[in-house]
């Protein structure tokens, strides 16, 4: 329910945890869109910053257990390498598909399945975001998540499509021959084997297991920008600053209703035979019968009007700075801020860095390395590049 509630205020178009539809308005109660527009600025900061679009934002080196005499020789081998991922990665959706899944990172926890490309030649490599509401994940161990699980709705017809190779029991095949069209509850499981150190995709329909197939990297990937002790989810800043997301809401929404009183006026009218409040009609023009215009004891009387707007402008702009703050808005000020020396842009920059340090560590092991790792055994078994293998030591 916390996931929901700070999905409605920060990402109302990506909440599916209720039904939706087609079309659907799903952000007709959000008054204050500082949060929605922050987290969107949250994404783009963490991918401009970590895994920049078409940079070669990492290099593939010898690894620790490497000797000494071959790591010069096994580097530039590994050029080659590099190259053929990054030529792979540029051209597959990968970075349409990591922005919204760094978006559900702003609410706490982001994941993308990583997949071989069969339907397109320019790259062997193919992303799915998976949405936080079809993202179910097990308990860590020892520190990392290994199960992970998508509860997902797919058309009856495209399953043989999406896995050629699925085993359809007679109560499927029915559906799929009779009304293909009809989206059916898919769970597809993940699942990590200690014994062979295996990754196993399970793809269940009613609790039978239609396809399954292993790996030797985990495909889908869950990442969290923080973790409250004894919890499987994270946290994030859309969790965290959710009180002050609320409070700006608020108070956006009863200063249009000050507004609007203020702009259209609230009145009193006697009901004195002549002038009948319940029928009469304020409009501009318009003409209203009253049973006296006597200054002293008018029939309709303009209502005085209270509040204090400037009280809501000051608590707004505070809330405001503080989401902005907390989803790293702004690090260095704004554009049209007094021009700062470069001091103390570094100053500024390095603070950032300080702030988010432990979360942008945290991404570097739960999603940067698995990512690589999932597409370096792609590009392996598609015989792209050579038999190696990416774990920190090789």
């Amino acid at each position: 329910s916390i996931h929901q509630e700070a999905m409605d205020y920060s990402t109302p178009q990506r909440e599916t945890f209720t039904v939706h539809a087609q079309g659907q308005r799903k952000n007709r109660f959000v008054y204050d869109s500082t949060a929605e527009e922050s987290i969107k600025q949250f994404a783009a900061r963490i991918q401009s910053s970590l895994i920049p679009s078409w940079t070669q934002w990492m290099d593939l080196v010898a690894g620790d257990e490497t000797p000494k005499e071959e790591k010069e020789e096994t580097d530039k081998a590994l050029k080659e390498a590099t190259d053929t991922f990054f030529s792979n990665l540029n051209h597959s959706n990968f970075d349409t598909e990591i922005t919204p899944s760094l978006i559900d990172l702003g609410i706490g926890t982001g994941a993308i399945l990583v997949e071989e490309n069969d339907f397109d030649e320019s790259s062997a490599l193919k992303f799915t975001n998976v949405p936080l509401a079809e993202l179910y994940v097990d308990k860590p161990a020892r520190g990392a998540i290994k199960n992970t699980y998508r509860k997902q709705k797919v058309e009856a017809g495209n399953i043989k499509t999406t896995w050629p190779n699925a085993e359809i029991n007679i109560d499927l095949q029915k559906i799929i021959d009779n009304n293909p069209e009809k989206e059916v509850d898919i769970i597809n499981a993940f699942l990590f084997n200690n014994k062979s150190k295996l990754y196993a995709q399970v793809v269940i329909w009613k609790k039978v297991a239609i396809f399954t197939q292993e790996f030797n990297t985990r495909r889908l990937i869950p990442f969290r920008w923080s973790v409250t002790p004894g919890e499987t989810y994270g946290r994030g800043p859309a969790i965290e600053k959710l009180p002050d997301i609320r409070t700006s809401n608020k108070i956006v929404e009863l200063t249009l209703g000050n507004a609007a009183i203020q702009m259209t006026g609230v009145y009193t009218g006697i009901s004195d035979g002549i002038f009948n409040p319940h029928t009469a009609r304020i409009a501009p023009g318009s003409i209203i019968p009253v049973g006296s215009n006597a200054s002293g004891n008018p029939s309709l009387r303009a209502l005085e009007l209270s509040g204090n707007l400037g009280i809501a402008d000051n608590m707004l702009e505070m809330f405001q700075n503080n989401i902005r703050k907390a989803f790293f808005t702004s690090p260095l000020g704004e554009i049209t801020d007094p021009v700062r020396s470069a001091t103390e842009n570094v100053i500024r920059n390095q603070e950032f860095l300080k702030q988010s340090g432990a979360s942008i560590g945290r991404l570097k092991t739960e999603m940067v390395e698995p990512i690589i790792a999932a597409s370096i055994d792609i590009l392996k078994s598609r015989g792209k590049i050579p038999d190696i293998k990416v774990d920190g030591k090789d």
